[in-house]
């Protein structure tokens, strides 16, 4: 019984430890930074509480008002197969691509942008 129980805790540690090497390019790091700064700056709009369909229609809109060079910086800020994020090319759903494109616009330089039109775009989610 102990076994398994020093097994899991192995398990879980090795985990961690992969987790943190890749934790600046994780999803959940940026979506918790969008959260966090829409949270200060339009906390009425309660951003943090829409599910992912609602971000994923922001940030298609705010795709589409960038100019050349921001496309650019954020196709390339991660890797992409088919148009979507390569991470999520054999998943289904929206969750995935919603949150990898988030880390494409923090490492796009993108994010204080995007906060500012979610803000202003957020109370208008169809």
């Amino acid at each position: 019984m102990w076994h398994r129980v020093v097994i899991s805790a192995l398990l879980i540690g090795s985990s961690a430890v992969a987790l943190a090497g890749a934790a600046h390019d994780h999803p959940v790091n940026a979506w918790d930074t969008f959260n966090k700064r829409t949270a200060l700056q339009c906390s009425a709009l309660k951003i943090a509480e829409k599910p992912a369909g609602d971000v994923n229609y922001l940030e298609e809109g705010f795709y589409t008002s960038l100019n050349a060079e921001q496309r650019r910086a954020f196709e390339q800020a991660i890797p992409r197969i088919h148009g979507g994020p390569r991470s999520c090319a054999n998943r289904n759903g929206i969750s995935c691509p919603t949150a990898w494109n988030m880390v494409a616009i923090e490492k796009a330089g993108l994010l204080p942008r995007f906060v500012s039109y979610a803000c202003s775009n957020g109370g208008h989610i169809p």
